[in-house]
């Protein structure tokens, strides 16, 4: 259910985009954060995971897990590819590409850690990568015993049937117990909702504190820094939402566990609806749509305006309200200069 309207949330905005956002978490993006963070730290058995997260798409997943997971410990990677312009083939373990991971996983974090790569996956070409290259990282620093225990978290169904474009090496990876979310049920409600936001990167610009880094472009003097603004921007975001379910951390786990989240997700898609100004391409009218929907959702969740322009508007009609005698004299007034206006028109009229 969504928060009352008096509800004590500290930094509740007066509305959507007023952190620089376009929309805000709700109950049903925490559901699938914590179904998909409790699956993975429910196998951490030593107590040493590192969880790693890769490139943009997993920032929220990782801000939300920091949050409600204190006790974890968590790094940012700002490592992604492209395979349309970069081939895997060229992607090897440089001087240049061993400094740079080592300026996000220096070798003093990674001792006697199991590390949880995770990241969203659409072919998985740039998970594997990554998982490599770090092996390699390891055991050229001499922690073959880490690099053997480096784990893949994909976050996307690894079936050819659900996702035509995956990579038969992720696939092989899952088969030797490479990937540890296997079996994580990706048809229920939040797991979808979680995997179309990720797809449509819906909250990838606004949430991302690093610019996206292409492999050609890696060197250890130019490892990018976070932009704290944006930082701040997220945590503040992530706050909100778990503020906004009312009760201790247990009574909100029994809310982000509650039945309905579970259920299987069942209807077709919607289908974008095009517009004369849509959108060249369907992808980025389904983008534009959905984040539009998400962010009507978020507004009515959080009891706030949708936007600046429809604040400012009840703002300014609430401030007549208040004002009202002033405003009818106001309004009075300019009404009679309108007449006299017209009258000295219609008098020059006549006369000429």
């Amino acid at each position: 259910m969504p928060p009352k309207k008096d509800t004590s949330v500290s930094s509740k905005p007066d509305y959507v985009g007023s952190y620089g956002e376009h929309r805000l978490l709700t109950d049903k993006d925490l559901a699938g954060f914590y179904s998909f963070a409790q699956h993975l730290i429910a196998q951490d058995e030593h107590n040493d995971f590192l969880y790693v997260g890769l490139g943009r798409s997993p920032v929220v997943l990782m801000e939300f897990m920091r949050q409600f997971f204190p006790g974890i410990e968590t790094v940012e990677l700002p490592l992604s590819v492209s395979m349309e312009n970069d081939k895997k083939a060229e992607v090897e373990l440089s001087l240049n590409m061993a400094g740079y991971i080592a300026k996000y996983l220096p070798l003093s974090e990674t001792r006697g850690k199991t590390l949880i790569l995770i990241d969203y996956v659409d072919t998985g070409d740039s998970l594997v990568i990554a998982y490599e290259l770090i092996q390699k990282y390891l055991r050229q620093n001499g922690q073959e015993a880490e690099a053997d225990r480096v784990l893949m978290a994909p976050i996307g169904v690894l079936h050819r049937e659900w996702n035509a474009s995956l990579k038969e090496e992720l696939i092989g990876y899952g088969k030797t117990k490479k990937v540890i979310t296997q079996d994580y049920d990706y048809k229920s409600r939040v797991a979808y909702h979680m995997i179309k936001v990720l797809h449509l990167q819906i909250d990838k610009e606004k949430f991302s504190a690093f610019p996206r880094v292409r492999f050609t472009d890696i060197h250890p003097e130019r490892a990018p820094q976070p932009n704290l603004l944006v930082q701040q921007r997220l945590r503040d975001v992530v706050k909100l939402a778990l503020d906004s379910i009312e009760g201790d951390r247990s009574a909100k786990v029994l809310k982000l566990t509650a039945e309905k989240w579970m259920t299987r997700k069942t209807h077709s898609p919607r289908e974008p609806k095009m517009r004369w100004f849509s959108p060249t391409t369907p992808r980025e009218l389904m983008r534009s749509q959905y984040s539009d929907r998400l962010g009507d959702k978020s507004a009515t969740y959080y009891n706030i305006h949708s936007g600046k322009v429809s604040f400012m508007a009840t703002k300014l009609a609430k401030s007549v309200w208040q004002h009202r005698g002033i405003a009818v004299l106001l309004l009075l007034m300019i009404c009679a200069l309108v007449f006299s206006y017209f009258s000295r028109s219609s008098s020059s009229i006549e006369e000429l």
